[in-house]
């Protein structure tokens, strides 16, 4: 189905990179809505009773590719008690090494869901990623037989060794 886009977040810098494909992105959100905004890391967005802590990229200045992809750490505290009732890692197109070192800088602990990077490519996640967040879920967004072969069954693997139940974009549709 279509979605109506309200808002488009990008990383901070990335109106200002020369490469084309960061420029199409940009020229891109704009076509999407007149609402885009760009932030870094320790920043803050809250809608309603959920808080989106951005934790990655810092302000970009001449990169734009997967280590700079936004990464989410979003809270819910749907009883409104100021205390999360599920935690979700939004990890975007960034792999598991930058990832590691991001929970580790951020001190990010157990989580409920997580958001599989780069469509489960083969450096999606690690033992020791899964290790430290134990997720209980992972969404992977990837399109039906495409032609990376992904999600790489290493990773499938991975993540049903940590006892973590799979929901995949192409075999549930919309997540």
């Amino acid at each position: 189905g279509v979605v109506g886009v309200k808002k488009v977040v990008l990383a901070e810098g990335s109106d200002r990179i020369e490469d084309p494909s960061a420029q199409e992105l940009v020229s891109s959100a704009h076509e999407l809505s007149s609402n885009v905004s760009f932030v870094s890391t320790d920043q803050v967005m809250c809608i309603g009773t959920l808080t989106f802590e951005i934790i990655n990229p810092p302000p970009l200045t001449d990169e734009y590719g997967n280590e700079e992809s936004i990464c989410l750490l979003l809270t819910s505290d749907d009883n409104q008690d100021n205390q999360a009732d599920s935690r979700t890692f939004l990890c975007g197109d960034a792999e598991a090494e930058v990832l590691e070192a991001i929970v580790q800088d951020e001190n990010i602990e157990a989580i409920d869901i997580l958001k599989v990077a780069h469509h489960g490519s083969r450096n999606a996640v690690t033992e020791d990623l899964l290790d430290v967040l134990d997720p209980s879920v992972a969404l992977i967004s990837v399109g039906e037989h495409n032609s990376y072969g992904h999600p790489a069954d290493s990773v499938i693997e991975l993540l049903e060794e940590h006892d973590v139940s799979i929901a995949r974009t192409d075999e549930q549709g919309d997540l």
